[in-house]
């Protein structure tokens, strides 16, 4: 799609389309021109003839009964070649997998065909399907509303989040974070060999997180390098937190729900540099998917599949790397797998029970493009407190808080819980690990006085300032030591050299790294010094590189410019009836035809399949002798059918009488056969597997028992 919204597919060329019938074998290319001339009289000319038909397609009232005749499946088909850009029929059929069947699918195009809508051409060795250019004024309504592709409904206000599972915002993410940090030993074991969290964790979450199955969402926090496993376990990281929260609200769920998605195909010894590439292609791919959606829409699982697909075209793929498109099936289970992503993340949200349906857009991020002034800024509204102390050491974080400040809490503070509120309190473990990140007193401080607009209690002030003088008394340092004579120290102050310098413990005396400090910690506790300084170790590969961790996207992106059309459109009230009337004019004039009973028979099953436009082609010339299909006691017409489709080599629809409703075959009849006075059909069934229909063993089914027998014609232009 372009800018503007329209489609930016363009019409091959009439000459492209005259070659396709024109290089047709002679007894298919005539077949085709009779249906529309009858008879053609000898000596003819190919060339000529296609100018006629072209002239014919062109007439102003045959337009207007072709596009009268165009109905939704018709509609659906058109748009979608135009949307994928002449595709094989392969892909088209994969796009429309799981809405028709493999013989409804191909009837479909058959008569597409027939009708002189599409035509196949030949590129490279494979054949493409693309729409007849003669007919851009029928058609390009059609392509234009892509409606019938991708519905959607007004929301009406039922939608649920999946149980268990209340919606996130900011203040429930930075309340993970505290969480994390605050399990001490036990951060080291946070997650089992096998996959999920301890259940010791998992049990004390539930006091926090009652509404929360927190297990997924911290391992997607984790795989996107919020949380990072080290020698003291898993721990935030600073500087990540930092740039996540430079993110809007809705872009900080995407990269969440892409680690959730990818969290299940990563391990914890993959770097960071690894898990960062497929992260950010993945929220590419999300923001991508989630651009054309409008807040508060039902989307059925069939549209959200289909947008999924499109994105996979453009090149930023969910999960195959080996260059060959996944198939129907597989690429079904990973959009459900990214769908069950999205959900957890709160981006998408389930519709009622068992509706296969889901809600874009909770309210949450409707308003997200008007963010509230910053507590203490100056200008426009009076700013709002973002946490009211509601006792000396604790506070609770009001909804309008920004990730920013709610995790500048959680970096100092407990979480202890978020049912009605979301409550955060100081503590001395909370505020040591606050020191261990570089925070000082003054900085909490400061911190708890812009969020409340307020001085906080002198009570906690002195206590955490007396909390400060004991850890500065106290510290204890493991790793690499620098020491530079008085005319090298100047080293210490070059680009190269000072990143890597964590402190200067005397003059010439440097800190380089730190690392485990377990023994030593255990020493001095059993000294009787209870609060010990351990900063967090330098990690030598970060430097700047956290800051190209996340990136922001454009507004719109991927293959739609702006947002899908909403409700399905109606077809024009008066095409229907326009295409009945048109119908009943050809019935009536072919019953005073006076052609023979076969004929009308055949004309009169071409007018209901809409492959008659005119009363020009109600001649005996024009009909094409050929049973379609047979029902129940038409055993003459059953066998007709199948020695049809035996000649062809083509496929049959087989439906059989069965417990409960019928049973559909679909394969390719090998025979006919006498056995016990009655005919049997040797069939040869097709069944899928893989996405991809692939030969079973052959079945011999009697005709008597058979209640439908359809022939499925190949295409005109595949032979």
């Amino acid at each position: 799609m372009n800018r503007s919204g329209t489609p930016s597919w363009r019409f091959r060329s009439k000459d492209e389309w005259k070659a396709s019938i024109l290089t047709l074998p002679d007894n298919a290319c005539f077949d085709l021109l009779r249906s529309v001339f009858g008879n053609i009289k000898t000596p003819f000319n190919k060339h000529q003839l296609m100018e006629n038909l072209a002239a014919f397609l062109s007439r102003k009232e045959i337009q207007e009964t072709i596009a009268a005749y165009i109905n939704d499946d018709d509609h659906r088909i058109i748009a979608a070649i135009a949307l994928l850009g002449d595709p094989p029929p392969s892909e088209l059929e994969n796009f429309f997998a799981g809405e028709y069947s493999c013989a409804e699918f191909h009837g479909l195009l058959l008569n597409l065909e027939e009708r002189f809508i599409l035509y196949r051409l030949r590129e490279e060795g494979n054949y493409r399907v693309s729409l007849n250019p003669l007919l851009e004024p029928v058609l390009s309504p059609f392509i234009a509303d892509r409606s019938v592709l991708f519905p959607s409904f007004p929301g009406g206000g039922d939608a649920r989040q999946p149980p268990g599972q209340r919606p996130l915002d900011d203040r429930i993410l930075a309340a993970l974070v505290a969480f994390v940090a605050a399990q001490g030993e036990a951060q080291k074991d946070f997650f089992k060999t096998g996959g999920g969290i301890r259940k010791k964790i998992a049990d004390d979450s539930r006091q926090i997180f009652p509404d929360l199955d927190i297990g997924p969402i911290v391992e997607g926090m984790r795989c996107i390098g919020l949380l990072e496993t080290g020698g003291a376990g898993l721990m935030p990281e600073k500087r990540r937190l930092a740039f996540f929260g430079k993110l809007s609200f809705g872009e900080r769920l995407e990269y969440l729900a892409a680690g959730i998605y990818a969290a299940p195909q990563s391990t914890e010894t993959d770097s960071w540099y690894f898990r960062r590439g497929r992260v950010r292609n993945l929220a590419r791919f999300i923001h991508c998917f989630m651009s054309p959606l409008e807040y508060g829409r039902l989307y059925p699982r069939r549209t959200l599949l289909r947008l999924a697909a499109i994105q996979e075209r453009s090149g930023d793929g969910l999960s195959r790397n080996d260059g060959r498109p996944p198939s129907p099936d597989s690429a079904a289970g990973e959009t459900g797998r990214l769908i069950a992503a999205l959900e957890t993340a709160g981006l998408l949200r389930a519709a009622g029970e068992n509706s296969g349906e889901a809600v874009y857009a909770p309210e949450e991020l409707s308003g997200e493009s008007a963010p509230q002034p910053a507590p203490g800024s100056r200008g426009g509204a009076q700013p709002q407190p973002a946490i009211a102390m509601d006792t000396p050491f604790s506070c609770i974080l009001y909804p309008e808080i920004d990730f920013s400040g709610a995790a500048a809490l959680a970096s100092f503070c407990e979480c202890r819980e978020t049912g009605a509120t979301v409550r955060f309190e100081l503590t001395r473990d909370s505020v040591v690990r606050g020191f261990d990140q570089g925070l000082r007193a003054d900085d909490m401080i400061g911190i708890l006085e812009r969020l409340s607009l307020g001085a906080p209690d002198q009570n906690l002030s002195w206590t955490v300032k007396d909390w400060e003088n004991r850890y500065s008394a106290v510290s204890l340092f493991q790793g690499t030591v620098l020491t530079l004579s008085e005319d090298r120290r100047y080293l210490a102050e070059t680009g190269t050299l000072s990143p890597l310098i964590s402190r200067t413990l005397a003059p010439g005396v440097y800190l380089l790294a730190v690392s485990g400090k377990d023994e030593a910690s255990r020493i001095l506790q059993k000294a009787g010094v209870d609060i010990i300084a351990q900063p967090p170790p330098v990690l030598a590969d970060e430097d700047d590189h956290a800051a190209l961790a996340y990136s922001t996207y454009p507004p719109t992106g991927g293959s739609f410019s702006g947002s899908l059309p909403g409700a399905p459109a109606e077809a024009p009230a008066g095409r229907e009836k326009a295409a009945e009337e048109q119908k009943k004019k050809l019935r009536e004039a072919l019953r005073k035809s006076g052609l023979p009973k076969p004929d009308q028979d055949e004309l009169a099953a071409r007018i209901e399949r809409r492959q008659i436009v005119s009363e020009s082609q109600l001649t005996g010339g024009a009909a094409r002798h050929e049973k379609i299909e047979a029902r129940n006691l038409d055993y003459v017409g059953k066998t007709i059918v199948a020695k049809q489709a035996i000649a062809g080599g083509s496929l049959v629809e087989v439906l059989l009488p069965a417990e409960g409703g019928e049973k559909r075959i679909l394969g390719t009849p090998q025979a006919l056969e006498k056995s016990g006075g009655e005919t049997v059909l040797l069939l040869r069934p097709l069944t899928r597997g893989a996405g991809r229909e692939k030969p079973a063993e052959e079945m011999r089914i009697p005709l008597g028992k058979i209640s439908l027998l359809r022939w499925i014609k190949q295409s005109i232009f595949t032979g």
